[in-house]
């Protein structure tokens, strides 16, 4: 897995569903950097010189010369915690949204959802782009969650690749695609 593979999963955000115009953010992490999607960029125009590397722990920029996605402390805070991460997505899908509003477990008792033997939690609300929401956000993916919700905004996936987390992601609330 490379950072440029997120150039072709923004793209697939916009084709799947997932996200519309600058809705969401990814990232993917290699060794000390975790590299980001731009701030302000359409997912259907991210190219590979938009994407940010930022250093995990330092937080300080070192390569790309775009503003990093708002949802940054987010996805430090994230590879931080959890060593087993190694990509993560975040979207604002419509039924992610939904979800998230209620403030509502999603119970697996679809079998696409099978695979997950919890429920889908919600984190407490905070403000997007805050370390509130990042330790929230923390909190309830614990130790072995690989989806949450985050009340009032969207949806939350990790995982050790991009294409797991998309795909944890998708099954997962923001799941049964439609177009």
């Amino acid at each position: 897995m490379s950072h440029t593979d997120l150039v072709t999963f923004s793209h697939n955000m916009i084709t799947d569903h997932l996200a519309f115009g600058t809705s969401g953010n990814l990232s993917v992490r290699e060794g000390d950097l975790l590299w980001i999607t731009p701030s302000g960029v359409p997912f259907d125009e991210v190219t590979v010189q938009d994407l940010v590397g930022i250093h995990v722990d330092t937080g300080q920029q070192i390569a790309g010369s775009a503003r990093p996605s708002s949802e940054l402390p987010l996805h430090r805070a994230v590879y931080q915690a959890r060593a087993d991460v190694q990509a993560i997505v975040h979207t604002h899908s419509e039924y992610a949204a939904v979800f998230a509003a209620c403030k509502e477990p999603v119970l697996p008792v679809h079998y696409q959802l099978a695979p997950w033997e919890y429920e889908i939690v919600c984190a407490d609300y905070a403000t997007y782009g805050t370390y509130e929401l990042a330790q929230n956000a923390v909190a309830a993916l614990g130790a072995d969650h690989h989806v949450i919700l985050l009340q009032n905004h969207g949806l939350l996936a990790v995982a050790g690749t991009l294409a797991d987390a998309g795909s944890k992601e998708y099954v997962g609330v923001a799941g049964f695609p439609h177009g």
